[in-house]
């Protein structure tokens, strides 16, 4: 098999980042099932950019989740400046 993976790996560009990512996990456990290699290869490809649309998904949540604590601190220090300026008008 150490053939074969290594065509594998040029097949799917290893060293770099690239869509034809597979699952090496997933793809053996459908080898060994009895699928076959264009099945199991389109399968864990699948299964590959899934797991990388969950990983985006994931970062963007937590970008947004920054974003709100600074709005929060902003939304905040506005209020406490406009209750500051109500006492200074009203307390005359």
């Amino acid at each position: 098999m150490p053939n074969a993976w290594a065509a594998l790996a040029l097949l799917s560009g290893a060293g770099r980042t690239n869509r034809n990512m597979i699952v090496e996990e997933l793809y053996d456990a459908l080898i060994e099932a009895g699928a076959s290699e264009e099945k199991a290869k389109a399968a864990s490809r699948a299964v590959a950019n899934m797991e990388r649309h969950f990983a985006n998904i994931e970062r963007d949540i937590t970008e947004i989740r920054g974003t709100l604590r600074l709005h929060n601190w902003m939304l905040g220090t506005m209020l406490g400046f406009l209750i500051a300026i109500f006492f200074k008008v009203f307390s005359h």
